[in-house]
Parts: C-alpha cells; structure tokens; sequence
C-alpha cells in the first residue's frame, strides 16, 4: 500500500525529472536540426549564384539530370561540346556528414580528354560553419574547373 506522500512523491517529482531530460534533447536537437538547415541554406545561396554565373559564362553549359532534390543545396551541370570546348561536368553539392555534426561540400568534374575526373570536398563543423570559408572553397573549385575546361 502507497501511501499519499509517496504517490504525490512519485506523480509530482520523480515523473517531472525523467521526462524533463529527454524534452530537452528533443529541443536541443530541434535547434540543432534546424540550424543545420539554416546553415545549407546559407551555403545554397552561394551555389545557387556561382550556378547562375557559369549559366551566363557558358552558353553550352546545361542543368543535368543529376541536379540534386529540392532542398538540398548544389548544382550538376554538363557542357556539350560546341567546337571549340569540350564535353564536360560538373557537380558541386552541400551536405550533413553522416553523423550530422560537419556539413560537406563536394565539388567533382569531369572534362573529356583529361586522365581522370576531380574530386575535392571541405568539411565544416556544424558548431561553427565558416561560410567565408565555404565560399572560398566553392569559388577555387569552380575556377579550377574553368581553367582544365577552357585551357
């Protein structure tokens, strides 16, 4: 037999302290989710505008089909031989690592009559994304691209 005092004891604050930790992670994995996404989002602009850049430099350069899902950040383009340059592609994307504590961007392209395609990524912890960084990183990879693709 439970007496008043234990059960109150028991309804009131045992129950009250092991739900609250667990409320807490689920919150702090929420602001953690969502500043993720806040950050791939950022990182999405600027891919979103060097995209846009390389679509009015090349006028053989079209959308692939390899283009990422919506909401994921990056861009897949191929360019179609047009007499003078060659065939090529190129993928840049922004990811969460499997652990979901680094973001990834990847950047690989491919350029017709070069030995073998280019692969290169930068990872940037979630706990303090550099998006000057990322931005760097994402404008060296596009230009190394442009200088294998037109030299």
């Amino acid at each position: 037999m439970v007496g008043e005092f234990t059960g109150k004891f028991d309804r009131e604050i045992l129950k009250s302290h092991l739900v609250d930790p667990a409320q807490q992670q689920r919150e702090r994995e929420q602001r953690e989710q969502q500043r993720l996404e806040q950050e791939l989002h950022q990182i999405g602009k600027i891919i979103d505008h060097r995209r846009k850049f390389l679509l009015e430099r090349f006028a053989n350069a079209l959308a692939d089909e390899e283009t990422p899902p919506p909401g994921v950040p990056g861009m897949a383009l191929r360019f179609e031989p047009d007499g003078v340059l060659r065939k090529a592609k190129f993928v840049l994307r922004a990811r969460p690592n499997d652990s979901r504590l680094a973001i990834v961007i990847e950047a690989r392209y491919e350029i017709a009559g070069l030995q073998h395609p280019s692969y290169d990524y930068i990872t940037l912890p979630v706990t303090q994304v550099d998006l000057e960084r990322a931005r760097r990183f994402i404008e060296a990879k596009l230009i190394d691209f442009a200088r294998a693709y037109v030299g």
